[in-house]
């Protein structure tokens, strides 16, 4: 197995960036709950998690990672019902067309209890133990040259590229499009490591395809949370005044969510022309 110097290593020196400034996403959140840096809190969790992707697959006997992810988790999960909630109230306030006071207090009284839970998560979280757990992973995983980690990525993002291909002909269902969705959102982020690592043009130009690509599902699947968001209520509210409205708002979503699955598809199409540029 080669070895290398951290410094020569570009893999793990953007692992350390990653934790970094993770930590430093933490105490924003702690100073200042506000929607975009609790985003960017699950960001750099998720960029975290492809590098242990990565790590955990190159190591020959792999790594000891449970309890890291665990920490990960216990703050990354509330965070997002958090934020999927405010993701919510931001779609109803671009659909000015409806009037939906019950559900918006609905909504908001959702918040209160998430921003509560997310706090008490947040006020568990231990620093000093994050940090040990992150140099036990660079002891464990041992500091494998940058050549021998960009082959692994490659091969990874080949693999998965395959995968997504397999699921393209099913995308009209939303678990099919879902997992496609998970699989590019670490494409994304192993693409971007690997720029940082070793610049190319033709991995910058297919990198920004996985992210334009990326962000149309992303916009798909938060219009389809927010459906089931307001199917949720109904069910919850028997004989609700509005539900004739909320209807016609998920009919408008409907709408909306084909002609979004209309644009993935093309995207992916030519996300598959153009493998053959990595």
């Amino acid at each position: 197995m080669g070895m290398g110097s951290p410094a020569t290593n570009g893999f793990l020196n953007y692992f350390n960036r990653r934790t970094e400034e993770f930590l430093r996403r933490v105490r924003n959140v702690k100073n200042t709950l506000d929607d975009e840096n609790i985003h960017q809190l699950r960001v750099e969790v998720k960029k975290i998690r492809s590098v242990l992707k990565l790590l955990d697959d190159i190591a020959e006997d792999g790594i000891n990672i449970k309890e890291y992810r665990k920490m990960l988790s216990r703050l990354f999960k509330p965070a997002g019902k958090l934020r999927e909630t405010n993701i919510n109230l931001g779609l109803l306030d671009q659909h000015t067309d409806f009037s939906l006071t019950t559900y918006r207090q609905y909504l908001q009284g959702k918040t209160d209890k998430q921003i509560l839970k997310f706090l008490l998560a947040l006020k568990r979280f231990d620093d000093n133990l994050f940090a040990e757990y992150n140099k036990k992973i660079l002891e464990q995983t041992g500091l494998y040259e940058t050549a021998k980690m960009l082959a692994h990525a490659d091969q990874y993002i080949r693999k998965e590229l395959d995968r997504v291909n397999w699921l393209k002909p099913e995308i009209n269902r939303k678990k099919k499009l879902h997992h496609i969705r998970k699989r590019l959102k670490t494409l994304g982020y192993i693409l971007n490591i690997t720029l940082e690592v070793q610049n190319d043009e033709n991995r910058e130009g297919f990198y920004l395809l996985v992210k334009d690509t990326e962000t149309l599902i992303g916009d798909w699947h938060d219009l389809a949370m927010f459906r089931n968001s307001l199917k949720k209520f109904i069910a919850q509210h028997p004989g609700y005044s509005g539900e004739g409205e909320m209807n016609r708002l998920i009919s408008a979503i409907n709408r909306e969510i084909t002609e979004q699955i209309s644009l993935i598809a093309i995207n992916l199409d030519r996300l598959t022309d153009n493998i053959v540029t990595i």
